[in-house]
């Protein structure tokens, strides 16, 4: 029988929380606010960018409760974990578990994860239950094609694997369950009741897949860097080799975008689902850091808006085949339409009436206003 206790009504009301969060909707800087609960996900972020930002306190401040609570995010804040107990109430089964001599990889997932951040990157992102659900439900904001459905699958597959191996998830396979269990690990070990044996086992697995991670880490950026399409990114986005490792494919800075150039890539590419720029229904405006606010990876980087006029988007090329100033027609628009005063007019010969577009590259962003308001498309952005 199921019980409606405070533990339950708190998973509930948690539950309805990350849905609201995770549908396609703009809600500011509240967009996609529970990634940020997530430990597995934000330690991974912290460890990546050896830095932090104020939310990321809230994934850290969960884990020290995980201290003190074994698997406390498990319990209370794993939307995908709560999913489980429903679909256990609603379809009770007899089965016995079938899958005790399965070997656990969530604490190997762990130390592989953290020893490749260390060196940048992070590997397993994608299997945090946060980023699932969220991931499910967020892409909502596709129009639907066989790209999203693949995406769409995960959660639902989750819930398979439940039905028909109950447990399996949790206890052997999810890095955020494994986080946690290394948590009570390392508290046994503090305390001094922990095994030789278990300590042994627990340094093995630190030493292995940590190397292994860091392994892979130092070899993925060659890879990376020959096998990356060039992509125009979000300002303040890491390099690119790395950011289709960091990136989560949430698609909070999608959500948020004012002007909507955010789009997902759809290129079968080592980025897939990522975040890319696309100029032609507008252009990054200069007073908005809203994407960089609500990444919870650090895939962008987090800015204000004074320091965004240093941030490089894009380069901007000019075409002056078709421009008006080469017709001799009047027209000052780009200029006008520059926010960052890159834009200046040049006469193309001595005492010649006709000007030419010059950009200065010091001073231009790349944030594509010149671009969307060209009558003539005479500029092109090109990835930097």
């Amino acid at each position: 029988m199921y019980i409606l206790d405070k533990r339950n009504l708190l998973r509930y009301i948690w539950l309805g929380a990350v849905f609201v969060l995770a549908l396609p909707f703009n809600l500011g800087k509240l967009t996609g606010l529970s990634n940020w609960f997530s430990p597995f996900l934000v330690l991974s972020s912290v460890i990546v960018l050896k830095s932090i930002v104020i939310l990321h306190l809230i994934g850290l401040i969960i884990l020290v409760f995980s201290w003190f609570r074994s698997r406390w995010f498990c319990k209370y804040l794993c939307p995908v974990g709560f999913s489980f107990d429903i679909i256990t109430m609603c379809f009770p089964s007899n089965k016995v578990r079938s899958f005790s001599k399965i070997p656990p990889i969530n604490k190997w997932l762990v130390a592989i994860s953290f020893g490749g951040a260390l060196f940048g990157f992070s590997l397993f992102l994608f299997l945090d239950p946060l980023v699932i659900f969220n991931g499910f439900f967020g892409s909502l904001i596709h129009s639907f094609d066989l790209l999203v459905l693949l995406t769409l699958a995960a959660f639902p597959l989750l819930l398979v694997l439940q039905k028909i191996a109950p447990g399996l998830w949790c206890e052997k396979i999810c890095p955020s369950g494994g986080l946690q269990l290394s948590i009570a690990e390392l508290k046994k070990f503090v305390t001094g009741s922990s095994s030789n044996a278990k300590k042994s086992e627990a340094g093995r697995r630190l030493f292995i897949g940590g190397t292994i991670g860091a392994l892979a880490a130092i070899a993925l950026p060659d890879f990376k860097k020959k096998n990356t399409e060039p992509a125009i990114r979000p300002p303040g986005s890491i390099e690119s080799y790395r950011f289709d490792t960091l990136c989560i494919r949430c698609g909070s800075c999608i959500k948020v975008c004012p002007t909507q150039i955010l789009k997902h890539e759809t290129r079968l590419t080592i980025g897939l689902l990522t975040p890319i720029i696309s100029f032609e229904d507008g252009y990054c405006l200069e007073n908005c850091n809203l994407c960089s606010s609500v990444c919870p990876s650090g895939a962008i980087t987090h800015y204000n808006i004074k320091t965004k006029k240093t941030i490089k988007i894009a380069q901007t090329l000019v075409d002056m085949s078709n421009c008006y100033l080469i017709k001799q027609k009047e027209c000052a628009i780009c200029k006008n339409a520059c926010h960052y005063n890159a834009i200046s007019f040049n006469g193309i010969e001595e005492a010649s009436i006709k000007m030419k577009v010059v950009i200065d590259q010091q001073h231009c962003n790349g944030c594509g206003a010149c671009f969307i308001i060209c009558p003539e498309n005479c500029f092109k952005m090109k990835a930097v």
